[in-house]
């Protein structure tokens, strides 16, 4: 199905802006600032291929919907989906971090062009712990999100949009709003979490000692407060693996956002996903499954 909708020009149940992204990203020929050529791998193109598939041109807004969709017989509780969920099943170095600044231009541009209220202009990316969340994050030499560097060192906007993304990038020790039109949050739950038994959140802990469980409150009741202004969330997950049980804080705060402010879907990210079989067979659904047996509503 996938295949079918790319080779005709992806017309099939997407809005100008997406179909302009995904000719910008995979059709034209792109040079970085040091004149080098560049091309995104057959993996991104996949996988941001499959969510914009399954989120926009099928409108599964849960596995149980996509399952029906797809006539897939996936024994599945309806009333455990309680938002939208997508999981990406890439190995590690196969490009996560690309389809993640993907999926955020990708939901900014439906947002402001599109004036779709399906689509977000906030985001938090939830890194599992501390070396993960430096690497997100990079810096002024090696940008990843600082300063929302990567939208700037690779061809994610169209030459023609440059001008209109304005995104602030909050990394998790900034306590402050947002001034530009998007915002993205980088955080890391664990942060906000007494250890047991002595062992210290990281080397800096070793040395001053943990917390203390009053300034783990105040800290993430303030993250909290600010989160809550924000209209609808994508929640985007690295190595996801690490906060699918429910009893976890960040779990839980992920329910909370979409009590509070709303959520427009989570993704989630990772070589060894909970479930692999059931995103397996759905995958293997949209790759055979001809075109023709699909009708959008």
């Amino acid at each position: 199905m996938v295949r079918a909708w790319r080779e005709g020009g992806y017309k099939e149940g997407t809005s100008e802006t997406t179909r302009r992204l995904l000719e910008w990203w995979f059709s034209e020929e792109h040079r970085l600032a040091d004149g080098s050529s560049f091309a995104f791998w057959r993996a991104q193109r996949d996988a941001i291929e499959h969510l914009i598939f399954c989120y926009e041109v099928m409108q599964g807004r849960s596995l149980y919907q996509l399952a029906q969709k797809l006539e897939s017989h996936i024994p599945i509780d309806p009333s455990a989906d309680k938002w939208a969920k997508y999981a990406f099943k890439m190995a590690t170095g196969s490009g996560k971090t690309m389809v993640m600044a993907m999926a955020v231009v990708w939901s900014y541009f439906n947002a402001t062009r599109e004036k779709r209220s399906d689509f977000t202009k906030n985001f938090v990316l939830i890194a599992p712990n501390l070396i993960v969340l430096d690497r997100l994050m990079g810096d002024s030499k090696n940008p990843e999100f600082f300063e929302g560097g990567i939208f700037k060192k690779y061809p994610f906007i169209p030459s023609e949009w440059s001008g209109d993304f304005q995104i602030d990038v909050i990394g998790p020790e900034e306590e402050r709003t947002s001034a530009k039109a998007a915002t993205l949050y980088l955080l890391n739950w664990q942060k906000f979490v007494e250890r047991g038994n002595g062992e210290a959140e990281n080397p800096v802990q070793d040395i001053l000692g943990p917390k203390p469980p009053s300034e783990i409150a105040i800290s993430l009741a303030k993250l909290k407060d600010r989160l809550f202004q924000l209209e609808d969330v994508m929640v985007l997950n690295d190595e996801a693996h690490h906060v699918w049980d429910e009893d976890l804080v960040w779990y839980k705060a992920i329910a909370e956002i979409y009590a509070r402010p709303g959520l427009m879907c989570q993704l989630d990210f990772s070589a060894t996903p909970k479930d692999r079989q059931a995103i397996y067979l759905l995958i293997s659904s949209l790759n055979t499954r001809s075109a023709k047996q699909y009708k959008t509503k």
